[in-house]
């Protein structure tokens, strides 16, 4: 009856979908089309799906679309085994037909498709439009590892393009033989995720059907080719004149079918049209032939218009679209519709001219400046951005290029977002953003370059001192303007508000500049253009990872010629880089190459008052043609008036001026000039020298040879055979000439492969040694080498997609590091990662790697299943200081793609590109680029023992067993022994190569099953999500393996869901953390105030508090106090979520409380089990308003950094917890979303809550359901945290054994040194990045100081160090290792055992 469907093909059909299906090995079809293998590439692919029996009722949809696919067999049920893989892409021409009321029917639509049979992230990765990174629905990102499945498609609704795509069907878990997902529509449920994941709904449908249909027929042909370039032997130059009227060509002279036949140029004269954004057909011949870039001119059209020549078909076609329409681009969605205004006065920009390239110079220098020097800034320029130095000195350099040129405009550079350079006396540095140790020395956060201190932009006083001083600057009648600098920030933080508020106060005559126009942020930026009046641009060519190569820079093309056409100032910058004067070894011929691509980008953009600039170095201290390149041929050429708008060919933008043609090509990134003349009074003799115009200019290159040529670099063979790490490793690859453009994706060109690598036992060790030469950084080296991340040794080279090696992501340990390069990481036993994968990656820190950025692709990468880019990046922690972020040994990225690769030794120094140089496209830069790959075989050396005991002056020696893990099992045992018990002191289980997940592992055997005390067993390099028993089974010891997640185990593990909840997406905003002492959080109260010495102590030796129960303003007032010593700590509201008590809240309404109303009116009111708390009435929407509001509000004051929602014990469905759900929805994404939710005693520990939860506080872990057996309460208790904080949340771990009342609080500090021990054990036991503990015998500071604050304590007092690795179970008792202490604790005697370093 569905009038779409004529003409398709059913090809399979699943009319009883299980309601537990596992799809791993194939689909149960009731039919498959039996000629399916034969059926030719189809055109269309359709879906029909039903359902019926759920409380919507009989429902069904039809779907139909372009098809997505050439494998008719891939439109199916995307199993593991079905052979489709990731499909992950837009639809376009899709048909909707459906019975559902408010369904997006309709046709011509556009979607997106997500068909994979394994687990997905929220994240958006593929700029889905309007999709969510925080839910889970049509813009999701499919990992490489997990069974869950997903079977969605997604469409635009007709009625309405701002809303998000509709989910028009969804079959999600199929592979598990659970419950799966299942829906038709959107999910109407909000407390849920738009695509029905973890909806775990399928049986409740009595029917549930999904037919896939196809269309077969021919494809549409391939658009055309563009015609090759015309020889050299072209006619003399001739011109066809297309002549538009208001909407479309009115004449075209000579008039010709084929005007590029007969002629050499195109002139298409747009004087008279007014039609605007459009396609027109220009003319029309077999072929579509059309001209070279560099022949077309564009002349008279109106201005805030873009233009591309496109052949279609035998069609010529000009189309024209607006400046202001990024929709087609990446993330085009992302871009606002909304256009800025143009800029309303120009009378006090600087100076300009077409005569020459008008140009604007940045420059400083750590001794004065010469007069000649100062001469050529002012006479050569416009303008220039200059701080860092003291007020004085800034004002003294203005004023002496104003004395040469007082038409200069010289404007205050102005970093908004770290304070450096010469000190200013007017600022406090408590406004830097900084920790503050127990001792308390402060830690300040840093930018990426590690040397700029960053603000605090949430003080106050630090956002109007910013202003202030820039106020106070331009005040002085030679500063004409501030830059602000290092801007990126969206428009509702502290710090663009601070921005916007300065371009306010500054006066009209005062120039607004700054780092502002990016391609690779939301919208460009382009908001700012509200109150700025033009931007710098830099880094133009950097883009978000997966925009397609060369369109970063050609959106920032465009978002600089917008703003120019709007009027606004363009600062464009072509220098190729910032050259350090230790190795700038640049070459004048480098630099006239250099030039070539950036000028020509620059000419494409320029309108009235754009500007260039280009050195390789703003650093004077340089020689003088490096930084002012005044004497540079180009800057002595005539420009002229540009003669048209520049216009698109293919990959190539083409412009003409009166003095030049120019052609930029976009994917080769390069410029091609035909200049009129060679220098400017060439073309106009009259014209005399003016200000500013090319006067006696420096000399270009060198003057004088240098003293000492450096010299030659030993070969690679000499310089591995000098480094004394390198013996007994054994050479496998070598590639000794890397490609800068490689293409690696069916094989590596190596020079060398071991002819036996094949038989190479599995690796202990694995090493690298990379080289370069010819960059500006000269020779360079470096050698890493560390345990074996693979068992594989092939496996250890570049990770092409036809190699094998998939993605390792791993971590590494007994790192050593040697290099030539100064203030290099070199050490030994360091720890650090690996990122090879062959595909594209995400800047998301998935994997949680220390210290690593979400915003940055640095060593912290997510890899996804689609793209070519490729990774190939060791990175190791810099021994000199573990608060940094990782450091990038090297790296080798985009080798898959035929493109100027991406390569560096050292973190990438460029601050403003990605710190493991994605996007550099810096290959093609050096002159000599290796890479080697070298295996140790047989046994490692035995690690030195970690923090052992003190021994005693005639203990034994300690030796130790080492069993090194393969991929599924166990490789070798050192030193081998039947039962290595009974003759080494400890044994070591090294997982780095295990990928086997859970399983039953035979470490060794011996009679009787002799094992090792827990205290001496570690566990090290094992993938996260999983958990270690070791279990004497006979007279074999084996290491039981199972997943965080699995809880079948235990007492009621019936109970517990088998659904993973997702990792958590950002820490940003957590609480800092430090493995140097144990991590602190506390709780306190008074009924009277709190002295300072105690607001200090608070503040100085923990890293987070809830706080509540009194007045707001009391709350408030002591979020600020502890801030006011500890700007970093996070105070949290303490929320009780079932009970109201405290001092009360003026908008509380008592009819909102639970109570029995008796005859004479008077209320008898619910109480908690305390007698002293009245109970909530949940099902009052006023009450959970009133709750949710409440937060809001005090949440809302910059004190208060999130919410801790406590009582929250309720099933899902009740109000009480659709209340809490609802609060963290509507918080702000940077608030801490807290509350007492874990519990082993309530059905799935409330797991459910850490879907939209950041973690979780854990008390009474001991407490579970009656009959669970003894011990078990605590084990479930510590595995639920553990769970959470491998998944990145926080914990918040509750030591203390009472709640002491001041009445009769008799307990002595010898009774807390006992208390302690277990619940500090049971810490050690659960605690990563992001577990906090406390410990007292009461939150009451009414108590003597040492009973609820316990800081001096001696356990705090202590080294603890990162964990070493996993805790392991041995019987009753648990053990694990850290760099400061070995602990043990034993659930039955509930006791703590440790050994400190």
């Amino acid at each position: 009856s569905i009038p779409d469907t004529a003409g398709y093909r059913l090809i399979y059909s699943l009319d009883d979908i299980p309601s537990t299906p596992d799809f791993t090995n194939e689909v149960p079809y009731n039919y498959v089309d039996p000629d399916l293998s034969t059926i030719p590439s189809p055109t269309r692919v359709a879906y029909f799906v039903e359902s019926d029996g759920s409380p919507a009722g009989h429902q069904w949809a039809w779907v139909s679309m372009d098809a997505f696919t050439s494998d008719a067999s891939h439109a199916g049920v995307p199993c593991p085994s079905c052979g489709q893989g990731t499909i992950q892409q837009g639809l376009t021409d899709v048909h909707v037909a459906s019975n559902i009321p408010g369904f997006g029917n309709g046709t011509g639509l556009e979607g997106n498709v997500e068909f994979w049979p394994t687990n997905s992230l929220q994240a958006n990765a593929a700029m889905v439009p309007r999709a969510s990174d925080e839910l889970l629905d049509s813009g999701d990102t499919p990992l490489t590892t997990g069974n869950y499945g997903s079977m969605q498609i997604h469409v635009d609704n007709p009625t309405g393009l701002s809303a998000p795509r509709e989910t028009i069907f969804a079959l999600n878990k199929f592979n598990k033989g659970a419950t799966a997902d299942f829906g038709i529509g959107t999910n109407p449920d909000l407390s849920g995720h738009p695509d029905w994941t973890f909806s775990s709904n399928a049986n409740s449908y009595s029917k549930k059907v999904l037919r896939v249909y196809v269309m077969e027929g021919p494809p549409a042909p391939p658009a055309p080719i563009a015609p090759p370039t015309p020889t050299p032997d072209a006619p003399p130059v001739s011109t066809a004149v297309v002549t538009m009227g208001a909407s479309g060509v009115n004449t075209m002279t000579p008039h010709q079918n084929c005007p590029a036949l007969v002629t050499d140029e195109l002139h298409v004269d747009g004087a008279a049209y007014t039609a605007g954004p459009g396609t027109i057909a220009l003319y029309s011949c077999a072929g579509g032939v059309g001209f070279e870039p560099m022949r077309i001119r564009l002349t008279g059209f109106p201005g805030g218009l873009r233009f591309e020549i496109v052949n279609s078909g035998s069609s010529v076609n000009l189309v024209i679209k607006s400046l202001a329409d990024y929709s087609e681009y990446f993330r085009g969605a992302l871009y606002s519709e909304t256009e800025y205004p143009f800029q309303s006065s120009d009378a006090h920009f600087p100076d300009f001219s077409w005569g020459t390239i008008p140009r604007w110079m940045s420059f400083r220098k750590n001794t004065a400046f010469t007069q000649e020097e100062i001469n050529s800034i002012a006479d050569n320029n416009y303008a220039s951005w200059y701080g860092l130095m003291s007020e004085d000195e800034i004002i003294d350099m203005a004023e002496a290029i104003k004395d040469r040129n007082p038409n200069y405009k010289m404007i205050l550079y102005h970093n908004s977002y770290g304070y450096w350079g010469t000190p200013i006396p007017t600022f406090n540095e408590d406004w830097l953003k900084y920790d503050l140790l127990a001792n308390g020395n402060r830690v300040y956060h840093l930018d990426k370059s590690g040397n700029r201190r960053l603000f605090n932009h949430t003080k106050p006083e630090m956002r109007e001192w910013w202003i202030q001083h820039a106020l106070t600057m331009v005040s002085d009648q030679s500063i004409d303007g501030v830059f602000a600098d290092a801007t990126r920030s969206p428009p509702d933080t502290h710090h663009s508000q601070m921005i916007a508020e300065l371009a306010d106060r500054l006066p009209t005559e005062a120039i607004r500049m700054g780092n502002f126009l990016r391609n690779a942020d939301t919208d460009g930026n382009r908001w700012r253009m509200h109150y700025e009046e033009g931007s710098y641009m830099e880094n133009v060519n950097i883009g978000p990872i997966n925009q397609p190569d060369g369109q970063a820079l050609v959106v920032s093309m465009q978002l600089a010629r917008e703003a120019a056409w709007k009027g606004k100032m363009i600062w464009w910058n072509g220098s190729p880089m910032n050259c350090d004067p230790a190795d700038c070894t640049v070459t004048p011929e480098d630099m006239s190459e250099y030039i070539k691509p950036t000028l020509a980008e620059y000419l494409i953009v320029a309108e009235r008052y754009s500007y260039y600039n280009f050195n390789v170095s703003p650093n004077a201290d340089l020689e003088r043609w490096k930084w002012d390149t005044s004497g540079m041929e180009e800057f002595g050429r005539f420009l002229g008036k540009p003669l048209g708008p520049p216009v698109r060919v293919g990959d190539k933008f083409s412009r003409r001026f009166e003095g030049v043609n120019v052609v930029l090509d976009i994917m080769e990134h390069t410029g091609t000039y035909e200049w009129a003349c060679a220098l400017d009074y060439e073309c106009d003799p009259t014209r005399s020298p003016t200000i500013p115009g090319p006067q006696p200019l420096p000399t270009l290159g060198p003057t004088t040879a240098p003293a000492n040529d450096p010299p030659p670099a030993p070969s690679t063979d000499n310089l591995v055979a000098s480094i004394p790490d390198t013996a007994g490793y054994r050479l496998i690859y070598s590639l000794d000439d890397i490609p800068s453009t490689p293409d690696f994706t069916n094989e590596v060109p190596y020079n060398y492969v071991d002819p036996d690598l094949s038989t190479i036992p599995s690796p202990t060790r694995v090493a690298y040694f990379v080289e370069s030469d010819g960059s500006p950084a000269g020779h360079q080296w470096a050698w890493v080498s560390m345990d074996a991340f693979t068992s594989d040794a092939s496996h250890a080279g570049v990770p092409c997609p036809s190699c094998g090696q998939g993605t390792i992501q791993q971590g590494l340990t007994d790192v050593h590091v040697a290099s030539n390069i100064p203030g290099f990481g070199n050490g030994t036993g360091l720890e650090g990662n690996v990122e090879f994968w062959p595909t594209n990656s995400l800047q998301a820190n998935a994997a949680m790697v220390p210290r690593a950025s979400d915003e940055l692709l640095d060593s912290g990468d997510t890899p996804l299943t689609t793209g070519n880019y490729g990774s190939m990046q060791i990175h190791v922690d810099n021994p000199t200081g573990l608060s940094a972020p990782r450091e990038t040994i090297f790296a080798l990225n985009k080798f898959n793609k035929g493109a100027t690769a991406d390569f560096g030794i050292g973190t990438n120094p460029d601050l403003s590109g990605h710190p493991d140089w994605t996007f550099s496209s810096n290959a093609n830069s050096y002159s000599k680029k290796v890479l080697r790959v070298y295996v140790m075989e047989g046994p490692p050396a035995p690690p030195a023992p970690i923090a052992p005991p003190t021994p005693t002056p005639d203990a034994p020696p300690v030796s130790t067993a080492v069993v090194t893990m393969g991929a599924s099992g166990v490789n070798t045992m050192t030193p081998h022994q039947n039962c290595p018990a009974l003759v080494t002191d400890e044994l070591h289980v090294d997982g780095a190569a295990y990928t086997a997940g859970p399983g039953t592992i035979a470490l060794y055997s011996c009679a009787g099953g002799v094992g090792f005390e827990p205290m001496r067993i570690r566990l090290t390099g094992f993938p996260g999500g999983l958990r270690f028993e070791i279990v004497n089974s006979g007279s074999s010891v084996n290491l039981v393996i199972k997943s965080l997640a699995d809880y079948s185990e235990y007492f009621r593990g019936a109970l517990y869901s088998e659904t993973e909840y997702p990792f958590q997406s950002s820490d940003a905003h957590f609480p800092d953390f430090s493995w140097g002492t144990i991590p602190r959080w506390m709780s306190f109260r008074k009924n009277t105030a709190f002295t300072q010495e105690e607001i200090n102590s608070i503040a100085d030796n923990n890293y987070a508090s809830w706080y509540g129960l009194m007045s707001e303003d009391e709350i408030i007032d002591m979020a600020e106090a502890i801030k006011d010593r500890n700007p970093n700590y996070k105070m949290i509201l303490y929320h009780n979520s079932y009970g109201y008590w405290g001092t009360p809240i003026p908008t509380f309404n008592e009819d909102w409380l639970k109570y029995d109303l008796l005859a004479n009116g008077n209320r008898v009111y619910h109480l908690d089990k305390s007698g002293n708390r009245r109970l909530f009435n949940h099902t009052k929407p006023e009450m959970r308003e009133w709750w949710i509001q409440h937060a809001l509000t005090m949440v809302s004051d910059q004190s208060i950094d999130g919410v801790f929602a406590d009582a929250t014990r309720s099933p899902p469905d009740t109000h009480h917890s659709q209340m809490i759900a609802e609060l963290a929805d509507r918080l702000p994404t940077e608030a801490i979303r807290m509350g007492n939710f874990l519990r082993n005693a309530d059905t799935d520990g409330n797991r459910w809550r850490m879907h939209y939860e950041e973690g979780s506080y854990m008390e009474n872990v001991n407490i579970g359901p009656i009959n669970q057996p003894d011990g078990q309460a605590l084990v479930v208790s510590m595995q639920l945290a553990r769970e959470a904080a491998w998944k990145g949340k926080m914990i918040w771990w509750n030591g203390s054994p009472m709640n002491c009342d001041p009445a009769d609080c008799t307990v002595t500090p010898e009774d807390m040194s006992e208390y302690i021990k277990p619940t500090l054990a049971e810490y050690l036991i659960v605690a990563e990045r992001y577990s906090y503990y406390n410990f007292n015998v009461s939150p009451n500071a009414d108590l003597e100081r040492w009973k609820w604050d316990t800081s001096g304590m001696e356990e705090f007092g202590r080294f603890l160090g990162k964990p070493l690795g996993p805790p392991v179970r041995v019987g009753d008792k648990f053990s694990r290792r850290f760099e400061g202490v070995n602990v043990v604790l034993d659930i039955m005697e509930h006791t703590g055992t440790y050994e400190w370093a």
